[in-house]
């Protein structure tokens, strides 16, 4: 999947490898990123170059005619203009798409399956997972480093708890079951 926006809402386009989503799935939520528009409309140029940029990104230049000028016109023709950018990207996978934006410098989100996680380089440079020690299913690397602080670096303190775990604790001494009443509960499957 890769995303873009539009007035600041996601909208995701699924990619398996290439873009497979009609146009009419998408609807007219297709287009430049608010921040982008803003970017085009405030230049001293019209925003001339930036619609270049734009044009050669998607790879057609119909994206450079008076139709899609200023948003009004695009706005006006938006079924055409996202018949025109799809078409362009239908064929794209979505890590060229994600490289050649970030190269235009185009916003551009990237929606990554489990196993492209695992393997993200990016993510590995930031030392994001960690291998932990679980005592059901051994040795598994998992997502630790959320964020990485200064004045408060991550320390892996347990695991998770195994289901039930905890339940001694939680029903006698935190609700103050009896150890009859929590042997109960267990006798008859509650807990």
């Amino acid at each position: 999947m890769c995303g873009l926006y539009r007035h600041g809402d996601p909208v995701d386009v699924p990619v398996h490898g290439r873009h497979t989503a009609p146009s009419a799935a998408i609807g007219k939520q297709l287009w430049a990123p608010d921040a982008l528009q803003r970017r085009l409309d405030n230049r001293a140029d019209g925003g001339r170059r930036n619609l270049d940029t734009i044009a050669d990104f998607f790879g057609d230049p119909q994206l450079l005619e008076p139709k899609f000028a200023d948003p009004a016109q695009r706005l006006r023709n938006s079924e055409e203009l996202d018949q025109v950018v799809l078409h362009s990207i239908e064929e794209r996978g979505k890590w060229d798409l994600f490289t050649k934006a970030a190269e235009a410098r185009i916003l551009f989100g990237l929606v990554q399956t489990p196993s492209e996680l695992a393997e993200c380089p990016q993510l590995e440079s930031r030392n994001f997972y960690r291998e932990i020690d679980h005592p059901v299913i051994g040795k598994v690397k998992v997502p630790a480093v959320l964020f990485n602080l200064s004045l408060t670096p991550y320390q892996y303190i347990r695991p998770a708890p195994t289901l039930g775990q905890h339940n001694s604790e939680i029903y006698v001494d935190g609700l103050e079951y009896s150890r009859e009443d929590f042997v109960r509960l267990r006798q008859l499957d509650v807990i």
